[in-house]
């Protein structure tokens, strides 16, 4: 996965993140942490319980795509 996110910030100067996980919901976490946070290198997989509790633990719930505020 990361090597297609770098192939379209390279060919397109597009910025691209990506969030692996078995939900949904959690993928979309997982986005946002690899957008924010450039350790992530534009991937983020939350594939365990324990990266599942501390993806949860930092992150806002009220900005998760279908349980915050609606726009």
């Amino acid at each position: 996965m990361r090597g297609v996110a770098e192939k379209v910030k390279l060919y397109t100067d597009i910025p691209v993140s990506v969030g692996i996980a078995p939900t949904k919901t959690l993928a979309k976490i997982g986005s946002k942490f690899a957008k924010k946070y450039k350790g992530y290198r534009s991937v983020c997989m939350i594939d365990s319980e324990e990266k599942r509790r501390k993806a949860l633990d930092l992150f806002d719930l009220s900005d998760v795509w279908g349980i915050g505020k609606h726009t």
